[in-house]
């Protein structure tokens, strides 16, 4: 998720993420759409994390087709097979993200 926030929001600095609370992209579908207001940005991600987990991490979820990122990828950023490459992205993120735990934390 911290990965997904990072990415979608751009750090938590996009006009969506500031003005929307609006961490994750959630219902945008492109630049033009007016994507989801949420009351606050922990709203935000929990919202997504529930939407993601019944719906495309469980196995009875009408978009499921495995946990990897880019099996989530497929249907929950269809536009990204076009070389965006957000699954490579929110991998990346996620594994600086889980090293600097490491070093800080497990060390």
């Amino acid at each position: 998720m911290a990965a997904i926030v990072a990415l979608e929001s751009g750090f938590a600095t996009s006009r969506r993420a500031v003005e929307d609370n609006n961490l994750t992209g959630y219902e945008v579908y492109s630049d033009d759409s007016d994507g989801h207001l949420f009351s606050s940005q922990y709203e935000s991600v929990v919202q997504t994390a529930r939407h993601l987990s019944k719906n495309y991490l469980s196995k009875s979820g009408p978009y499921y087709l495995g946990v990897a990122v880019d099996d989530v990828q497929i249907n929950y950023c269809p536009d990204e097979g076009k070389g965006k490459n957000w699954d490579g992205k929110v991998d990346k993120l996620a594994s600086g993200f889980l090293k600097t735990y490491k070093n800080l934390y497990l060390k």
